[in-house]
């Protein structure tokens, strides 16, 4: 019986150091995940604009982006038609992919 007591508490502390790897950020709120402030594009605006047409995403004639903390080819983009109502993307240039809209409760530009 201890001896089953013992191994369930290794495997417990073996799963629990697998699943907190330092590089895991799913913990981490999105707004803490990217630089702030929100800033207009720079020289990223080609790149995330190319991103954003090739996967069809409209109603941005205005945007604002923030670059993630830990690589430089992602951005959470801000897009807006009216500078009231927003919608929030995650953009990663270097796999030409887009994630959403997202639902997350994000910090709007202003």
């Amino acid at each position: 019986m201890r001896k089953g007591i013992k191994y369930s508490l290794v495997l417990a502390v073996l799963i629990e150091a697998i699943g907190c790897g330092e590089g895991d950020t799913s913990n981490i709120s999105i707004n803490d995940r990217y630089e702030l402030p929100w800033k207009s594009p720079g020289a990223e605006l080609l790149q995330i604009g190319k991103v954003l047409v090739a996967n069809k995403i409209t109603g941005c004639g205005e945007l604002y982006v923030r670059r993630r903390k830990t690589g430089d080819n992602e951005y959470l983009v801000a897009c807006t038609r009216d500078t009231k109502n927003w919608r929030y993307y995650v953009v990663k240039t270097n796999e030409s992919t887009v994630e959403g809209p997202l639902t997350d409760r994000i910090l709007s530009p202003y």
